[in-house]
C-alpha cells in the first residue's frame, strides 16, 4: 500500500487570493494615511484663508469707522441719526459684498455685552439689546486688540468670527466690529473630500488587487507545473518534462529540477 503521508491537498487560501489581499490591503493603508494627511492640510489651508479674510474685513471696518461718534450711540432712538445710518449701511455693504453671515458691532458696559450696531436693514437688533454669549475672543477685544474665534456657539448656529476694536481719539474702545461666517463649510468640505478619497482608494485598491491576482495566477501556474512534475517523479516517472519558459527564479528552479 502506498504511503499517503506526503499526499498534497488543495490550499485553503489560493496564492492569488493571498497576494491580492496583501497588496490590496497595503495600498489601502498607504492611501488612507496619505489621503487623510492631505485632507487635513487642505482643511488647514481653507481655515487660514477664511481667518485672513474675516480679520481683514473686520480690521478695515474698524479703521474706517468714527470711534467718537460710535461712542455717542447709547439708545434705540439714536438708530435714526444720519451718522448711525451711514455706519450701519457701511457694515451692510461689507456683509453683502463679502458673503458674510453677519456683521455688527458690540458694546460693553462693565460686564454686560450688548448690541451697538446691526447691519440688518429689515429688522436690526436695537441698541442696548443684551448679548448673552460671552465669547472669550470678543471680551478680549475690549482691551484694544483684534482677535479671532473658532466654533463660537449662539442660539443661531456655530461661527468663525473676527473681532476688531473701534477706538476713540483718546484710545478707548467704543465698540468691537464683529464679522461672522458659519462653520458648516467644514461639514460640506469633509463630506466632499471623504467621498473623493474613498473613491480613489477603492479604484486604486481594485487595480492593485487585479494586478496581484494576474501575477499570482501566472506564478501559480508555474508552481503547479513544478508540483505536478515532483509528484510524477515521486511516482517513478523520471522522464517527466517540465516546460517553464521564464527568465526569473521560477525558471531557474524549473531548469534545476529538469537537470536532476
Amino acid at each position: 500500500m502506498a504511503d499517503q503521508s506526503h499526499r498534497t491537498t488543495a490550499p485553503m487560501w489560493p496564492l492569488w487570493l493571498k497576494l491580492g489581499a496583501t497588496f490590496g490591503g497595503l495600498v489601502i493603508v498607504l492611501l488612507s494615511v496619505g489621503g487623510l494627511w492631505g485632507f487635513q492640510q487642505q482643511i488647514d489651508r481653507e481655515t487660514e484663508a477664511r481667518d485672513t479674510r474675516l480679520v481683514t474685513i473686520a480690521n478695515r471696518l474698524a479703521a474706517q469707522l468714527d470711534g467718537e461718534k460710535l461712542a455717542a450711540f447709547r439708545h434705540a432712538r439714536d438708530m435714526t441719526k444720519p451718522a448711525y445710518v451711514q455706519m450701519a449701511t457701511q457694515l451692510r455693504w461689507a456683509q453683502e459684498a463679502n458673503g458674510l453671515h453677519w456683521v455688527g458691532i458690540f458694546g460693553r458696559d462693565d460686564d454686560r455685552l450688548y448690541y451697538l450696531m446691526d447691519a440688518d436693514d429689515a429688522n436690526p437688533v436695537p441698541i442696548n439689546y443684551p448679548f448673552f454669549d460671552a465669547w472669550p475672543p470678543l471680551l478680549a477685544s475690549f482691551t484694544g486688540q483684534p482677535n479671532m474665534g473658532h466654533d463660537l456657539v449662539d442660539d443661531y448656529g456655530k461661527w468663525d468670527a473676527a473681532f476688531a476694536p473701534v477706538l476713540t481719539p483718546t484710545g478707548e474702545v467704543a465698540g468691537v466690529v464683529t464679522t461672522l461666517l458659519s462653520v458648516t463649510w467644514r461639514d460640506v468640505l469633509v463630506t466632499r473630500e471623504l467621498r473623493w478619497l474613498i473613491l480613489q482608494i477603492a479604484l486604486v485598491a481594485l487595480g492593485v488587487f487585479l494586478t496581484a491576482v494576474a501575477f499570482a495566477h501566472h506564478l501559480a501556474g508555474h508552481l503547479g507545473s513544478l508540483s505536478a512534475g515532483a509528484r510524477a517523479v515521486a511516482a517513478g516517472d523520471l522522464d517527466v518534462d517540465i516546460r517553464i519558459k521564464s527568465r526569473d527564479e521560477v525558471g531557474m528552479l524549473a531548469e534545476a529540477f529538469a537537470e536532476m
